[in-house]
């Protein structure tokens, strides 16, 4: 995902992780000038904010055949 900027000669890239909703608060305050996330923030009147999907990838789950049978009455 990053790497078409990586070989810019004056990018200063940081990365931080961190809880969502902090994450959201230090964009706010501009701390962080862009947050990557699985889900959209959530509408706020008070914070302007925009959503872009970057992308999607399936997602698999694998077990023994005990566990998909345990986990077949609560899963997902």
């Amino acid at each position: 995902l990053m790497q078409p900027v990586m070989g810019e000669p004056h990018l200063r890239l940081l990365c931080h992780e961190g809880e969502f909703d902090d994450l959201l608060g230090d964009l706010a305050l501009h701390r962080l000038d862009v947050v990557l996330s699985d889900r959209p923030a959530p509408g706020n009147a008070n914070i302007k904010l925009y959503n872009h999907a970057l992308g999607s990838s399936p997602v698999s789950w694998y077990g023994t055949a005990s566990l998909v049978k345990a986990a077949k009455k609560k899963f997902p």
